[in-house]
């Protein structure tokens, strides 16, 4: 028998498809953008947005311009995805 021999990869940000790094003018930020899709930016919202899901993570702002939020390099979350 043949094993295909598979190293161990950390399941954190920087080693998820949904996560790309932000980067610096000089030198790497350790930290970036998760384009996850239980991420949800909701806008400027007049009420309480309906979800089908129970377990996603909302951002919104107040003033109608755009709010983002930002993970470090080594954050961890159950959503994580290996990049092939």
């Amino acid at each position: 028998m043949i094993f295909k021999t598979i190293d161990w990869i950390d399941p954190v940000c920087e080693n998820c498809t949904h996560w790309k790094e932000k980067k610096g003018r000089f030198e790497p930020l350790n930290y970036g953008k998760c384009r996850c899709e239980k991420f949800i930016y909701t806008g400027e919202i007049c009420g309480k947005p309906v979800l089908e899901d129970d377990d996603c993570l909302l951002f919104e702002d107040n003033e109608g311009y755009a709010a983002s939020f930002r993970t470090g390099k080594n954050f961890r979350c159950k959503y994580w995805k290996m990049i092939k």
